[in-house]
């Protein structure tokens, strides 16, 4: 049975996919980030993000 989530949370482990905390348009996670239907939130480190009920990140998004 496949799971449907209402957003994607990215990370980079040992990946180039940041630079100076902003996605790198070069990146697999900006491919992976372009093919999605969802939004996608890449995690950035020392940022804390916060989500509603309905997957709508509220704080921390930028």
């Amino acid at each position: 049975m496949k799971t449907k989530h209402a957003a994607v949370i990215t990370t980079h482990v040992n990946a180039r996919a940041t630079t100076g905390g902003k996605l790198r348009p070069d990146s697999g996670t900006a491919a992976f980030i372009k093919m999605q239907k969802r939004p996608v939130y890449l995690a950035i480190s020392g940022r804390t993000m916060e989500f509603d009920e309905k997957a709508v990140c509220v704080a921390g998004c930028n």
